[in-house]
């Protein structure tokens, strides 16, 4: 005769298998959004960290010479694009980002005006375009009109208008960094 106690030590049953692959779906559901959030807030860092560069490299070149450039050319700091080579011009591409020195204008100061840097987030289902100046900070503009759901997925909140002061704001639908 089988002792029944030791004919139960051979596994598990099919019912605590699917409880324990119901509760790994659960907690993969939602710790799944905030993964991304915590990637998209780590792109847009790295595009602060590149705009910001840009902004002084123009700085410097402004001082130096006494005007403003349009072109990666004239700049003393040597930035790259995706595929390894130099960045010319007045744009260059990352694996996310593109980078230009200026489509938009800061107001810095009164009525002293400087080209902003911008990014435009590239190869995303979430498109949204970042701006640089030295006195407003960042700002974000979801490039879906009338909205700021992008720039909340990358971490920025609608809660600052991006005025004076504000390190960090949104054109359009006003938002600020969290």
């Amino acid at each position: 005769m089988k002792n029944l106690a030791v004919e139960r030590l051979g596994g598990f049953t099919l019912i605590e298998l699917l409880v324990v692959v119901l509760i790994i779906g659960i907690l993969a559901s939602v710790a799944l959004p905030q993964y991304t959030k915590a990637v998209e807030k780590s792109r847009v860092t790295e595009a602060k960290t590149i705009m910001k560069s840009m902004w002084d490299a123009k700085q410097v070149y402004r001082l130096a010479k006494g005007g403003t450039t349009w072109s990666f050319d004239d700049l003393d700091v040597g930035f790259t694009n995706a595929d390894g080579s130099p960045a010319t011009g007045t744009s260059f591409s990352t694996k996310n980002w593109e980078f230009k020195l200026g489509d938009y204008w800061c107001m810095e100061g009164g009525s002293n005006t400087q080209p902003a840097t911008y990014a435009k987030r590239i190869n995303t289902n979430t498109p949204y375009e970042l701006m640089y100046c030295s006195l407003t900070g960042v700002r974000c503009m979801d490039t879906r009109v009338g909205t700021a759901g992008n720039c909340k997925i990358a971490g920025f909140s609608r809660t600052a208008s991006g005025a004076e002061g504000s390190s960090q704001g949104c054109i359009s639908a006003a938002c600020s960094m969290e």
